[in-house]
């Protein structure tokens, strides 16, 4: 009967060490300084450790401009996606040769305010037709999509009115993430 009681108790304490480690605000009932959002349970302390390693990150002010690289997991169907496709010469391509390149935006709505997440740069379309393809796998069905993004800043234009303009490293569902490093697999 001892060895019972036992094995019980031992079996919910790694029960509570797999619900830490899963959350990262788990541990303090705080967030971490890298998550300004819930985690849900998809941003995990690895992310926040791998984060830490490659950018040192303040404490989130929103009404600051900032320097820094944070997680927010919002609702899917807050999230609006759009690219642009042209000719161009493409920058990391040979001189004087147009191809079709796209840039991208990503719009998110909350009652809090808007948020655009942008892009780096302009790509080949390829890699927005990839950008797409996987996030319709990774967000189908899915309620809650998170985005990694850096230096957040206060911004205000004639399209978007009053926004807080990221630049976009990559989204992550349960079902996975998807990089503009393509480093996904190789850290998480």
């Amino acid at each position: 009967m001892q060895k019972v009681i036992h094995a019980f108790w031992v079996s919910c304490l790694i029960a509570v060490f797999a619900v830490c480690a899963a959350s990262p605000e788990s541990l303090t009932g705080k967030r971490p300084i890298g998550l300004i959002s819930r985690g849900y349970g998809i941003v995990t302390a690895d992310d926040l450790a791998q984060d830490s390693k490659e950018r040192t990150s303040e404490a989130y002010d929103h009404m600051k401009n900032q320097l820094g690289r944070y997680w927010q997991c919002v609702p899917t169907t807050a999230v609006k996606r759009d690219y642009n496709a042209f000719m161009d010469e493409d920058p990391m391509g040979p001189t004087g040769v147009e191809t079709l390149m796209c840039d991208m935006e990503i719009t998110i709505d909350l009652p809090e305010g808007r948020h655009v997440y942008g892009d780096r740069r302009r790509h080949p379309d390829s890699f927005c037709r990839e950008f797409e393809r996987s996030w319709r796998r990774l967000t189908r069905g899915e309620k809650i999509v998170c985005f990694n993004g850096d230096d957040p800043s206060n911004q205000n234009d004639a399209v978007f009115g009053t926004y807080r303009a990221w630049v976009w490293n990559e989204f992550k569902t349960k079902k996975g993430c998807y990089s503009y490093f393509d480093d996904c697999a190789a850290v998480r």
